[in-house]
């Protein structure tokens, strides 16, 4: 169940979206929300802050189901190269592909974060991502969800310190299929 809605933050009151989730074979349900800015600030629509649980104790609005599933979500397919540029930097080429946006910019979000957490003087901070041809749709919601997923990479504590303390910044390209 997902609606909008506001709620407090630091004496004032934000934009969120609510997201009660539930596995209807658990007796209760979590909540979550994500503060957003919106449209009608003009300034364009973005995330602010991290997603954040709030309850993990939601009542379930169904009855209880029973049943023995284990169910589990494919992995994304996600492989790096490091090459080697003329000026002697690296950058990594991440090539990525899952049907859903979701799972792949989580997977590829742990990619980025971890390559700068290696510390290597030689890198560049470049970062060149390619989706495997024909997995996701260039629709709206991609395009949102990669816009959020770019958004995060840059508001990373990681990305910020590793920018201040290498001198360098982390840039990114994205290639969507043949797009």
């Amino acid at each position: 169940m997902c609606f909008e809605g506001r709620v407090p933050h630091e004496n004032e009151k934000h934009d969120a979206i609510i997201v009660k989730g539930f596995d209807t074979s658990q007796p209760e349900g979590f909540m979550f929300i994500q503060r957003f800015q919106g449209l009608e600030s003009g300034k364009g629509f973005r995330k602010l802050g991290r997603l954040a649980i709030v309850s993990k104790t939601e009542p379930l609005p169904v009855d209880r189901v029973s049943r023995d599933s284990n169910k589990t979500i494919e992995e994304p397919y996600l492989t790096a190269m490091v090459i080697n540029r003329e000026d002697k930097q690296t950058f990594r080429e991440i090539i990525a592909g899952h049907d859903n946006i979701s799972v792949l910019t989580s997977a590829m979000h742990h990619q980025i974060i971890g390559s700068l957490n290696k510390n290597e003087p030689q890198f560049s901070g470049q970062f060149k991502l390619n989706f495997v041809p024909g997995m996701l749709a260039y629709n709206d919601y991609n395009k949102l969800i990669l816009g959020l997923f770019a958004d995060e990479i840059y508001q990373d504590p990681t990305v910020q310190n590793w920018e201040s303390k290498t001198g360098k910044s982390k840039t990114g390209n994205l290639k969507l299929g043949n797009l």
